[in-house]
């Protein structure tokens, strides 16, 4: 398996030839069905291959960002509702004593 991969020194491309043995080290990325790999050993151990440069993992750090933030409105929404609901249970017997 061969890749291009963009050099963080410079701005050039560089072609890199992956090694048997790191072949072996690749695990496939979830969610992924094209079959792309990404091997977090290998991208740590080296800088020319700086993922947080790389527009796929920023687009799906942006997407994971937004569906935390929708999550958490949800989360929110859902207390609200709760409260909501228990108000007016206490407003409903209120107006029970009242009338009895």
């Amino acid at each position: 398996m061969d890749i291009f991969s963009h050099s963080s020194k410079s701005e050039t491309l560089r072609y890199i030839e992956i090694t048997d043995e790191q072949k072996k080290k690749i695990q496939p990325v979830k969610g992924f069905k094209s079959g792309d790999f990404v091997s977090s050993k290998y991208y740590s151990s080296h800088d020319w291959l700086d993922r947080r440069r790389d527009p796929i993992l920023i687009y799906l750090r942006y997407i994971s960002h937004f569906v935390y933030i929708i999550q958490g409105f949800f989360k929110i929404y859902k207390y609200f509702c709760i409260f909501m609901i228990i108000k007016l249970i206490c407003k409903l017997f209120k107006i029970l004593n009242k009338a009895a």
